[in-house]
């Protein structure tokens, strides 16, 4: 049978990543250089192994809302299910790579000769480019094997873990390639942003912020255990873990409590409709610029910075010029910036927001913003690493108390700035004719699984 579902009906079945410890396996000393004596050594080996410990609690924490809840959180709800696998082998007849999730789609035929059109979800076009994928892998024509888990509103859907190519070649979903197509095994981002040469200051003497900057991929599954790629960028990357992931947790854990206005307006937003990425409109400032899937651009004069942010395309202009906002500030969604240095870093304020959702819900409360938000950053250049430190800030009195503070790490990459195609093919199947006035909230509520 061409389309296997594991014998009569689906079989629950899971592949887990393989963890090759033979040649893989990095001491825990390792992770923590000292060069102090011995006494000293051995106080701070066990505060940094006490992080460590801290920070690989929280990775269990986030592995399993991404890992269980990827196919099925991320992707809308109950779009796919995890606990099930599912084979095909077909032929492709087109592609799309588009962000937020491109599709392949192939023709499968039954043992009783029927030709079904399948879809397959595959990784975001920013994300495929980044890792070397180019259109001709699944070009029309090719014939495909593909292992994954099926669709829960689509019946003829799944969500692509592993494609066999007809040469032989098995790709897994995160397979990257070289600028030659050239397949390659695990990659330390990291360590190829330390190897980047660049000025580390401008001729004025700041440093230099000019160049793409990409946020590290962290590999989740694999059979050559490139998971492991995740905690040697966990353990590397200068964030601090113990107070959680920057836009995972309930308000408290980010140090915040709804106000009532802020709980009213968290109840009116509808995740599973109300996403700005849904549409293929840019979130807010402070997630965008740590969404994956693109490469940010940062342009450098000496009176403004230009941050041109990948992902869905978001333009913020941080004024050097001007010490104080002005009045009247009209609404948007990137706010108006003003920086200053502080010998080294530079300091960027921001007001003027309209309303908007600040952080989605993984599963719990929502946190919106209002017109009163302010957020402070702060942005540290480390010439070392060629990485760029950003620590923030957010208050908005209206909506919480509190102030929430988180900061995320890039890395200047050689990844050349480019605006991805989107369109969000996810519900494609409830509107085949591509009829643009179709009401789309009400095909997603009419799909969504039952409780």
């Amino acid at each position: 049978m061409v389309v296997d579902r594991g014998g009569v009906g689906r079989i629950a079945h899971i592949r887990f990543a393989q963890v090759d410890r033979s040649d893989r396996h990095v001491p825990a000393d390792n992770l923590i250089p000292c060069r102090a004596t011995a006494g000293e050594c051995e106080s701070d080996r066990r505060e940094v192994k006490m992080k460590i410990i801290t920070r690989f609690i929280n990775l269990i924490l986030l592995l399993s809302v991404v890992c269980v809840g990827s196919a099925s959180a991320h992707h809308g709800p109950g779009q796919y299910t995890t606990a099930e696998s599912i084979f095909l082998t077909g032929v492709v007849t087109k592609q799309r790579f588009v962000n937020p999730h491109g599709y392949v789609y192939l023709d499968v035929e039954t043992e009783s000769g029927e030709i079904v059109p399948w879809r397959c979800e595959i990784r975001g076009a920013g994300v495929l480019r980044r890792s070397g994928w180019s259109q001709d892998l699944l070009k029309p024509g090719t014939k495909i094997t593909i292992e994954g888990t099926p669709g829960v509103a689509d019946d003829n859907s799944c969500y692509l873990m592993y494609v066999t190519l007809p040469d032989g070649r098995k790709l897994e979903r995160y397979q990257r390639f070289d600028k030659d197509g050239n397949m390659l095994g695990e990659i330390n981002e990291l360590e190829l942003a330390r190897q980047f040469e660049r000025p580390a200051r401008l001729a004025s003497g700041k440093p230099n912020l000019n160049g793409n900057w990409g946020y590290p991929q962290m590999i989740l599954v694999g059979e050559d255990a490139r998971v492991t790629n995740m905690f040697r960028a966990i353990f590397s990357n200068p964030v601090d873990l113990s107070h959680g992931m920057p836009f995972m947790g309930s308000p408290e854990s980010l140090g915040i409590s709804l106000t009532e206005a802020g709980k009213t307006a968290a109840a009116g937003f509808n995740a599973a409709t109300d996403r700005r990425a849904y549409t293929c409109e840019a979130g807010n400032i402070l997630m965008d610029w740590i969404a994956g899937t693109e490469v940010n651009r940062i342009v450098q004069d000496d009176d403004k910075i230009v941050l041109n942010y990948g992902n869905l395309k978001l333009d913020r202009t941080i004024y050097l010029d001007m010490s104080e906002h002005p009045e009247n500030i009209e609404l948007s969604l990137e706010g108006h910036s003003i920086g200053r240095w502080e010998g080294d870093i530079l300091v960027v304020d921001t007001v003027g927001f309209r309303l908007n959702i600040l952080r989605p819900s993984f599963g719990g409360v929502n946190v919106m913003s209002s017109d009163q938000m302010h957020v402070v950053e702060r942005f540290t250049y480390n010439a070392d690493e060629n990485s760029l430190t950003r620590a923030f800030s957010v208050e908005d009195p209206l909506y919480f108390t509190g102030q929430w503070e988180a900061e995320d790490v890039l890395y200047i990459t050689d990844v050349a700035f480019e605006i991805s195609e989107c369109s969000d093919l996810k519900y494609e199947h409830l509107n085949p004719t591509g009829v643009a006035d179709q009401d789309l909230p009400s095909l997603i509520e009419s799909a969504r699984p039952s409780d």
